[in-house]
């Protein structure tokens, strides 16, 4: 097993750095020796290799195999994508004792926020990106919002459109544009994500918030989690009443990120990035900001 001394650079680098260096080699090692392959001999070694992941397909070619023009090694039409890969794996994953790996998030309804912090520092934070950068940090995480109660579980968000895929079953990928109105279309990671208007369903005089299968908040004007309580995908719903919903082309949503209104001004403009929803805690007042001095800047 590696250990922080197995870094080359040990003593000449921060001590976590080589703590993280020893964790990505034995990950690279236990990958070796379950599926057979070498790539502790590879190294560097790029997981978007062999698992497509949206999030770096920025040309948005899709996943790419050995005689694409654009392809440059990559063989991602015989493997599950990152997402899958990693959610998919970890997720149903037990300790010795039968217990999960990854502890499950309680419901929204009398949970803490102790309580929320606490699987999450357990769960999403184990990766994303860390327990000390704590990546949901906006206006909902003050409020005690989790990052289950909008993406769902592991398991649940590693199901996705590669699932069909392996060596044998190449390019099986199922891909629609009607994953949020069609239980049996999977997500995409990235693109397809929860919005807005799964919890702030409409206004205070028509919303989802009577509805079936629903966690509503105590004034019953928006709810506490995207996706319905039946819903084994945990596909976020979508608002009939759409005063807060995100742009839409026919059953195809679009992300609250490239969402506009008020004649094009986008969404985040005012509202913040995802999750960095304002007003939040961590926010610099505007009475506090000082204007620039862009002859300094320019010089």
């Amino acid at each position: 097993m590696a250990t922080r001394f197995s870094d080359p650079a040990f003593g000449r680098v921060p001590e976590s750095v080589s703590i993280a260096y020893a964790w990505d080699l034995n990950v690279i090692r236990l990958h070796d020796k379950k599926h057979g392959t070498a790539l502790a001999k590879a190294m560097p070694v790029q997981c978007q290799t062999c698992h497509y992941s949206p999030a770096l397909d920025v040309a948005q070619l899709g996943p790419l195999e050995p005689g694409d023009a654009f392809a440059n090694g990559r063989q991602q039409t015989l493997h599950h994508s990152f997402s899958m890969a990693m959610h998919g794996f970890h997720g149903p994953l037990l300790k010795s004792n039968g217990t999960p790996l990854f502890p499950k998030m309680p419901s929204p309804v009398g949970r803490t926020i102790a309580t929320r912090d606490s699987i999450l520092q357990q769960t999403c934070y184990q990766c994303h990106p860390g327990g000390v950068t704590k990546c949901l940090h906006g206006k909902m995480f003050d409020v005690g919002v989790a990052c289950q109660d909008c993406h769902g579980s592991m398991t649940q968000v590693g199901t996705d459109f590669s699932k069909n895929v392996s060596p044998s079953h190449p390019k099986a990928f199922i891909l629609a544009d009607d994953f949020y109105t069609n239980p049996a279309t999977p997500r995409v990671p990235w693109a397809n994500e929860p919005m807005c208007q799964s919890c702030h369903s409409g206004d205070a005089v028509k919303n989802l918030a009577s509805s079936a299968e629903v966690v509503a908040s105590p004034d019953k004007i928006h709810l506490l989690q995207a996706y319905r309580t039946t819903d084994v995908n945990a596909e976020p719903i979508v608002a009939i009443n759409r005063r807060f919903a995100e742009n839409a082309s026919g059953t195809k949503q679009v992300l609250y990120r490239l969402s506009e209104g008020h004649g094009g001004v986008y969404c985040q403009a005012c509202h913040g990035s995802t999750h960095a929803e304002g007003p939040n805690r961590s926010a610099t007042p505007m009475t506090t900001w000082t204007r620039p001095n862009f002859k300094d800047m320019t010089a």
